[in-house]
């Protein structure tokens, strides 16, 4: 078991082997111009999250299309609202010069019960959009580096 450690270090060490979470300086997420359409708040916290750059001496345009919903999916005989679904979706656009290089879909959504006390269903909502966007982050995080 020790040897096959050794070998497999040594493997991955001579292949320049690197994690795909890590971030370093040499990133590689930088664009000439970053545009931001729909959910604004949704589209600074993707930015900083990714550590996305603006740099002129870079000939690429990013163009990120948020948008978050709440749906209500199901309500009781009374006409009360039982259970939500919130859906995030984002449209990325990767620009050449003017030309689409890239473009790729993401979206998330997750579905809960109503709470009783409205302020504690507005603080969880949110608390699920963060969630869901850090999970569309990663993804999108993954994506970029990929390409």
């Amino acid at each position: 078991m020790k040897n096959i450690f050794i070998i497999l270090i040594i493997f991955f060490y001579g292949c320049d082997f690197k994690p795909v979470y890590i971030k370093d300086n040499e990133s590689g997420l930088e664009f000439n111009k970053i545009i931001s359409i729909g959910d604004e708040k949704l589209n600074r916290l993707l930015v900083k999250t990714l550590g996305l750059k603006e740099l002129s001496n870079n000939n690429l345009n990013l163009k990120l299309d948020s948008n978050y919903n709440i749906l209500e999916t199901s309500k009781n005989s009374r006409g009360l609202i039982e259970t939500y679904k919130s859906i995030i979706t984002i449209n990325l656009i990767i620009e050449s010069d003017g030309k689409i290089k890239k473009t790729k879909n993401f979206s998330k959504e997750f579905s809960y019960s109503t709470k009783d006390n409205k302020f504690e269903l507005l603080k969880y909502q949110n608390k699920i959009k963060s969630n869901l966007s850090a999970e569309l982050a990663n993804e999108i995080y993954i994506y970029l580096k990929l390409q």
